[in-house]
């Protein structure tokens, strides 16, 4: 029934090595991180972030930065592969 080859040398994988990029919680982080469309658990398209309009805070954000310098800023943020909250 069995091989003496298959008995003698089992094959045997290391753990989470295959593939691992392709997994499902791994899209899922590498899209949060880069505020890209992605499919969640449930299977509903969760779209992109996108910046909004100017809020009405005190602080004026929009109007001190430009928009060149606003995308330029957003693709700083958005080119990082690890999202840290310390």
């Amino acid at each position: 029934m069995w091989n003496n080859s298959e008995i003698e040398n089992p094959r045997k994988r290391k753990k989470d090595v295959r593939n691992r990029s392709e997994y499902q919680s791994e899209v899922i982080k590498q899209a949060l991180v880069k505020d890209t469309e992605y499919v969640n658990y449930a299977g509903q398209t969760v779209p992109a972030i996108i910046t909004g309009q100017c809020c009405i805070c005190k602080n004026v954000c929009f109007s001190k930065v430009n928009e060149f310098e606003q995308v330029h800023i957003l693709d700083r943020f958005n080119g990082f592969t690890i999202r840290r909250a310390s």
